[in-house]
């Protein structure tokens, strides 16, 4: 009696396993779906209004969503797999599809990407070559480790190999070196901005402030993601319960991105309004006589030249990673307002 007791226990164990990894599949694959709709949404978005951006930048965007999309496929396939092709046939359920191993290999190559990406925002403003050497340091070692671990399970494609030890040791590795890549970049972002903002005028610094909040955001997603992905893997090795954090995770990276690049145009409008609204005022206090104080009209009297000269109030709006044009204000015919100039770099390092 012990041995059908004991055969009927394993049958018992697997069929809870597979509903688990049923459950936690649905779930996943269903956030999923979600996200890949909105970055869907993003990307049209940003071949609609950024036209002018450089061609590398718009292949990296359509590489990245080309990537999501093949992800998503991939997904759907593994998932049809398990669900449809080897309904009640535990057996069959003992072997991943190919497409497993598959959408592991482009979600790594999603996740260096974004990396890669955000570590060059960061040199395009900090020149610090430790900084952008240790996220690059660990973008390679993350992707592999993700790498070796896609082709392990090509070779050894069962349900068991994602409780063996070679797999415990790629994960552990390419969740740690993410999650601290993550951090890096979100600090090293706030810690650059942080550092333009002391030296701006107040519309720069009000710019900077909307920049902080969207590094902020969008390093705390990601970072929560990656950090639930990690705890529920270590803290849960024999259960399936980190796969929707593993199925969304590349679709973060990605709508972030993407999230970065639109934004410009909020980010612009804000300090142009501004701009445009104060010169506006003082170009009224200028016309009724009250404009100037004596400080400033002492400083003025000073810089002699020409009262009546026209001038433009430029606003530098874009770098070499995010365009290959600037976003000019022309204010003309009112004297005595200086120009003013912001950094290029400040706006678009996101």
């Amino acid at each position: 009696m012990s041995a059908p007791e004991g055969l009927g226990s394993v049958i018992s164990d697997a069929i809870q396993s597979v509903k688990e990894l049923s459950a936690a599949g649905f779930i996943g694959y269903g956030v999923s779906t979600v996200a890949y709709g909105i970055s869907v949404v993003q990307v049209y978005l940003y071949f609609r209004n950024y036209p002018k951006d450089s061609i590398f930048l718009k292949l990296t965007v359509a590489a990245l969503w080309t990537l999501d999309t093949l992800s998503s496929i991939v997904t759907s396939h593994a998932l049809y797999t398990l669900y449809v092709l080897n309904f009640n046939n535990l057996f069959a359920d003992a072997h991943m599809p190919w497409s497993w191993p598959l959408g592991m290999a482009i979600l790594t190559t999603i996740n260096t990407t974004s990396l890669i990406f955000y570590g060059w925002q960061i040199w395009s403003v900090s020149r610090n070559f430790v900084v952008v050497g240790v996220i690059l340091s660990l973008a390679l070692v993350s992707c592999v480790a993700g790498l070796y671990l896609s082709v392990y399970l090509f070779l050894f494609p069962t349900i068991v190999s994602l409780f063996g030890h070679t797999t415990r040791s790629m994960t552990t590795t390419i969740e740690s070196t993410g999650l601290v890549c993550d951090i890096t970049i979100t600090i090293s972002l706030i810690y650059y901005l942080r550092s333009r903002k002391a030296a701006g005028v107040r519309s720069t610094r009000d710019m900077i402030d909307s920049l902080i909040m969207h590094a902020m955001s969008r390093g705390i997603l990601t970072a929560v993601c990656i950090a639930m992905l990690f705890i529920l893997d270590v803290a849960y090795p024999n259960h399936f319960y980190w796969i929707p954090f593993y199925e969304l995770v590349g679709k973060l990276y990605v709508n972030s991105i993407l999230a970065s690049l639109n934004v410009r145009t909020s980010v612009r409008g804000k300090g142009q309004l501004e701009v445009s609204t104060r010169s506006a005022l003082r170009a009224m206090e200028f016309a009724s006589g009250s404009g100037s104080t004596p400080h400033s009209d002492s400083k003025t009297a000073n810089s002699g030249a020409s009262s009546g000269k026209e001038f433009q109030v430029q606003v530098g709006m874009m770098d070499s990673i995010h365009s290959e044009s600037n976003c000019d204000v022309g204010i003309k015919s009112f004297p005595q307002i200086p120009p003013l100039r912001l950094d290029s770099s400040t706006i678009n390092v996101l």
